[in-house]
């Protein structure tokens, strides 16, 4: 993966979240969108860039269930590619939607 565009690319998908009023965090190749419902509520949805057959894509991150036992390791989470990386607009819809507190539409709209 080209690491300047996958860095421009997360840098313009954080700005398109940022404008639907989340807020936003950056690490590495992976970006959060948090809806903070009240001081003590939020939504959160992490995506990461990822290259999926030769093209980069956004990927929802899922996470598996917790562990049962305190201490356990906790799986990897499942990886689902949704958006080319160069659709912003597109993903930022969906990920908004995802983190939405009401449902306006579904995600696959």
């Amino acid at each position: 993966m080209a690491d300047q565009r996958a860095r421009t690319l997360i840098d313009r998908l954080s700005a398109a979240l940022k404008g639907r009023g989340l807020r936003i965090e950056v690490d590495g190749t992976c970006v959060t969108a948090i809806n903070e419902i009240t001081k003590d509520a939020q939504l959160i949805q992490s995506v990461q860039i990822q290259e999926v057959d030769g093209a980069l894509m956004w990927c929802w991150l899922w996470l598996g269930p917790r562990p049962v036992l305190r201490g356990e390791h906790r799986p990897e989470p499942d990886v689902e590619p949704f958006s080319p990386a160069d659709e912003i607009d597109y993903a930022a819809r969906r990920i908004a939607i995802v983190v939405s507190s009401r449902v306006e539409e579904s995600a696959d709209a």
